[in-house]
């Protein structure tokens, strides 16, 4: 058609010569590339390098790959286009020369569309590449990648295009999600978790034993706690807590207290220390129905009561255990219930002082597996002062009597320092661990 054009020009005075040659490169332009993709290697040794790379190009998993092969495509290159030219050697003025005589070969067109074929999967294999490392660098490194800027992102990553860098900053921007905790602002939210966080308490103060884990160390479905996801707002239950702790010693001062009065006053006193804060109350409400049931029996009968006040003074540890333990012996650990109970020679031993989370709850896991590994190629000595609630001795436990298992503990976070848990023989210690001194 372009020869067609050309012919008629020729007859076409009007046409300058400008626009002839145009159309004659055009010409040669379409000829060309007709003749290259027409081409095919000529003999079998061209047929088997063209096979052999194509196989090796496609084989190829990773761009560094593509360097051996581009390799051996420039030196065929080189090898074929120098083909026909000859050296001819000679002197002039006493110095020896070399002249090249010959043309070079054009490479034939079949190597054009491998070579370019070769290029493609090395950009598919690179792209894929950064792909690849572009999701990983949002998802692990999230922080540096949300504090890049567009074009650092480009400049890092040239293949990629903008759907590729839409994806990697939801990535960045859930892992951002994740790590970050979803504050409880909603005043009713606040108190809705206040007042399951006062139901808790209650049943942590009148049954010790319970398995209901603490809804503070609760995780939501990012993994973060209630107690971080409260932020500022923990001071309202840290509050409640300490109610709950005071509500605790007026319970074991006032059941055994000899007289209606002084029962009284401790109802008194802590009624009026809860401000009337219904969570408050919901913890004080058992404490108030047991004082007084204690003020009826006192005032029924003053002296009858001495009988059950030895069993509770039992039961609060308050009494020698006749335990088989000896005080001056070491045993080996027979089995870690918890992170604060152990059998020792048949018998079930309760850490004073501390209380390890949980067992069903990711922390309590961590202190009974901790606990466990410490004590399993070492032996303990055990102070036992009384028994607790459920038959169970309370006791102090040294371990190779120079590390005391209670400080242990709270020195590596697994509990606080419960002060009215125990006879307060090792407290200016424990105390210590608690403040990090």
């Amino acid at each position: 058609m372009i020869q067609q054009a050309l012919n008629s020009l020729e007859e076409n005075k009007d046409v300058t010569r400008i626009q002839k040659l145009l159309l004659e490169g055009r010409l040669t332009t379409v000829q060309q590339n007709l003749s290259d993709k027409l081409s095919k290697p000529n003999n079998e040794a061209e047929d088997s390098f063209s096979g052999k790379i194509q196989e090796d190009t496609q084989a190829a998993t990773h761009s560094s790959q593509m360097k051996p092969i581009m390799d051996r495509l420039e030196k065929w290159a080189l090898t074929y286009t120098n083909t026909g030219l000859r050296a001819q050697f000679g002197t002039e003025d006493g110095r020896k020369t070399t002249q090249v005589q010959g043309q070079k070969k054009e490479l034939p067109g079949w190597f054009f569309r491998l070579r370019s074929g070769v290029k493609t999967r090395r950009r598919q294999l690179r792209k894929k590449e950064q792909s690849d490392s572009l999701v990983n660098f949002a998802h692990s490194k999230w922080q540096e990648y949300r504090a890049m800027t567009p074009a650092e992102k480009r400049k890092k990553y040239p293949l990629m295009e903008r759907d590729d860098f839409i994806q990697a900053n939801n990535i960045a921007h859930k892992q951002w999600d994740l790590a970050t905790p979803d504050y409880i602002t909603s005043s009713v939210d606040l108190g809705n978790h206040l007042t399951n966080y006062s139901h808790w308490l209650k049943t942590k103060i009148f049954n010790p034993d319970t398995e209901q884990g603490n809804p503070l160390i609760q995780r939501d479905n990012e993994g973060q706690t209630l107690e971080t996801r409260l932020g500022p707002n923990i001071i309202n239950f840290d509050d409640l807590n300490e109610y709950a702790y005071e509500v605790s010693k007026g319970l074991k001062e006032a059941i055994l207290l000899p007289t209606d009065i002084s029962v009284q006053n401790v109802i008194d006193n802590l009624l009026r220390n809860a401000k009337g804060d219904q969570h408050k109350l919901t913890v004080f409400e058992p404490f108030d129905n047991i004082a007084k049931a204690r003020i009826e029996k006192l005032q029924k009968e003053p002296n009858a009561t001495a009988l059950e006040d030895a069993l509770i003074k039992l039961e609060a540890g308050q009494v020698h255990d006749e335990s088989n333990i000896q005080q001056n012996k070491f045993y080996q650990t027979t089995r870690v219930i918890d992170g604060d109970t152990l059998i020792v020679d048949g018998q079930r031993i309760r850490l004073a002082n501390v209380d390890t989370a949980e067992l069903r709850t990711e922390k309590g896991e961590e202190a009974a597996k901790a606990v466990t590994e410490l004590l399993s190629k070492r032996k303990i000595r055990l102070e036992i002062f009384g028994k607790g609630q459920y038959g169970r001795s309370l006791a102090y436990v040294w371990i190779d009597d120079r590390t005391l298992l209670q400080e242990w503990l709270i020195r590596n976070k697994f509990s606080g320092y419960l002060k009215h848990f125990g006879p307060g023989k090792h407290h200016q210690q424990l105390e210590k661990a608690a403040s990090g001194q």
